[in-house]
């Protein structure tokens, strides 16, 4: 899902795609979470594993003291999500939402999330549709598990052309994970 935040291991942001065009250059490797079409257009991604889809919503929201929550629970909501067209994952989600629980109102946000993607969230009292690995990046924010089966992939980003010694670790890690 590159309707992604781009977050380092200590949840600080920085700009997507730069990084993804450097890799091979500047980067030898990305951990990301990735299922953008646009960013898979221009490098690799070894699967590692998937994040489930969370919401997060102010602290003051009528959802925000749920344990869980249901799709049910988002009927007369608006949910915030990333555009259509890029994100398999995400467009399954959509669709699924659209088709089978019209009254809950999507609006588009930006491919890429960032803060102020959240910050819109605060501001509107709207329903966001984030990650797990996401959980802790707003202090103002409540994350809360979605039941159901909504998952994007995570893995390991690297160059389209990659070296011998890329090439030579990737396999490694593919031998490991088997």
């Amino acid at each position: 899902e590159a309707s992604a935040l781009w977050l380092s291991q200590s949840k600080k942001m920085s700009a997507p795609p730069t990084q993804i065009m450097q890799l091979g250059s500047k980067f030898d490797f990305l951990v990301a979470v990735c299922d953008s079409r646009q960013w898979l257009n221009q490098c690799n991604m070894l699967p590692l594993g998937a994040y489930k889809k969370m919401v997060a919503v102010p602290h003051e929201h009528r959802l925000a003291q749920k344990n869980n929550i249901s799709v049910k629970d988002l009927y007369g909501e608006t949910l915030m999500m990333v555009k259509e067209g890029d994100s398999p994952a995400n467009d399954r989600i959509r669709s699924d939402l659209q088709k089978q629980h019209p009254s809950i109102q999507i609006e588009d946000t930006p491919s890429f999330y960032d803060i102020s993607v959240f910050n819109r969230c605060i501001e509107t009292g709207n329903v966001l549709l984030t990650l797990e690995c996401w959980q802790d990046v707003h202090p103002a924010l409540v994350t809360i598990p979605v039941n159901g089966d909504y998952e994007v992939p995570y893995g390991l980003l690297y160059a389209k052309s990659p070296s011998l010694d890329i090439v030579r670790f990737v396999d490694a890690i593919q031998h490991i994970k088997k």
